[in-house]
């Protein structure tokens, strides 16, 4: 009875959360709190004012809850990170920076690790503004103007704790990094050898499927009966497209509508891999299919039957976004 009454009490005192929010000062990073572009937002961050008005309460409910199996239902949402978007002012700055520094008309796109990049300039202007808190009186809030600041006019020598240690170190070391990540430019010899490793890719899948004996013929474990390898190095051949083709040619970072094309290919090819052995077993047949998908989806990007920028709205928005993350397409926050 004692325990029945203490998971309803804590079930009184936890359901609330679902509704009552408010920005905690422990809960968000130094960065979104800042004013200067209004246009490009870093994080919305939920918390529940529950958790930080009755903590001790509120952990012996949990405690409650967890051991009644309902832990997991009725814990805190995590942060929402939102993205900072390639046309925001700050981003538009870097990408100019880089043009200028590396002669490339690329900008961002043109590195190795554009999202890298972006995170570190991030970083670098919250740790300034960290450092002006502790050594100025008036505090910049405005990234841009930030971001540009010499040493003198973010930081005084004079001025020496152990916090400011700490924060010039992580300061230094970050610059490092960012100093290394805007040179290091993502360079056409790079992706000629994606090029090449798609072509080989696609002929060496194309062996597979129609004359995988070619390859193996000479080992004994191929022409072993009892292991039937033949099968199996022919359905790695068709799956070749998705697993190695594709990627290979993406690789590339291509932009507009061949990104959009390889897209849409590297999603559907599995499905046709996938459905259609239960209309054949052929594995020639199957290979053939999955190029006439790559071959479909290019039609249709360069057709315009794709509908332009593909919307990041919804479940297929999330999946072309992930699709792009890593890429520098989203300029987005690393976790």
């Amino acid at each position: 009875m004692k325990s029945q009454s203490s998971l309803v009490l804590a079930l009184a005192l936890l359901l609330p959360r679902s509704n009552s929010y408010y920005v905690s000062p422990l809960s968000v990073s130094r960065l979104p709190h800042r004013v200067g572009l209004p246009h490009a937002p870093f994080t919305s961050v939920r918390v529940p004012s529950v958790r930080h008005a009755l903590p001790e309460t509120t952990e012996e409910a949990d405690d409650v809850l967890s051991k009644n199996g309902w832990g997991g239902l009725f814990a805190p949402e995590e942060p929402e990170n939102e993205e900072l978007m390639s046309d925001s002012p700050f981003v538009l700055a870097i990408d100019e920076e880089i043009s200028e520094l590396n002669s490339i008309s690329d900008g961002l796109a043109g590195l190795l690790n554009p999202a890298k990049c972006v995170n570190l300039e991030q970083q670098i202007v919250g740790l300034k503004m960290d450092i002006m808190e502790l050594t100025k009186e008036a505090v910049e809030e405005d990234w841009l103007v930030v971001r540009s600041m010499s040493e003198e006019e973010y930081d005084d020598p004079a001025v020496s704790t152990e916090e400011l240690v700490a924060l010039r170190e992580k300061l230094e070391a970050a610059n490092k990094k960012l100093y290394i990540e805007k040179r290091t430019v993502f360079r056409g010899w790079l992706k000629d050898i994606f090029l090449v490793q798609a072509i080989l890719s696609f002929v060496l899948s194309g062996v597979m499927v129609f004359s995988p004996e070619t390859l193996f013929g000479g080992f004994g474990w191929y022409n072993d009966p009892k292991l039937n390898m033949e099968i199996s190095i022919e359905v790695l051949g068709f799956w070749w497209w998705w697993l190695f083709i594709i990627p290979s040619l993406r690789s590339r970072r291509p932009q507009g509508l061949e990104k959009q094309a390889l897209d849409y290919a590297f999603l559907t090819t599995p499905l046709a891999s996938l459905v259609m052995p239960v209309i054949t077993r052929n594995c020639g047949v199957i290979w053939g299919v999955d190029f006439a998908v790559v071959l479909a989806c290019y039609a249709v990007a360069f057709g315009g039957g794709g509908g332009g920028e593909i919307k990041k709205e919804g479940l297929a928005g999330w999946i072309f976004k992930s699709l792009d993350f890593g890429s520098g397409k989203e300029r987005g926050l690393r976790k």
